[in-house]
């Protein structure tokens, strides 16, 4: 969650004008939420016994 935190706010400032930070660290944020692209953890995600790919879409879905 925080990843994606400082990436919305960081566009938010850039949007208003504001100074935006010098530099971002961010672990893992979700930044490609294109549902019409293949990525490598989709593809992976279609073998994956403990979350199916269709649950992850709905996620996706929810998220988006």
């Amino acid at each position: 969650a925080g990843g994606n935190l400082i990436a919305s706010l960081t566009l938010l400032a850039i949007k208003e004008k504001v100074r935006a930070p010098d530099g971002l660290l961010m672990a893992y944020p979700a930044l490609n939420l294109c549902l019409k692209e293949y990525t490598p953890s989709y593809l992976i995600s279609l073998n994956d016994g403990l979350l199916p790919h269709t649950f992850l879409k709905l996620c996706l879905n929810s998220y988006i």
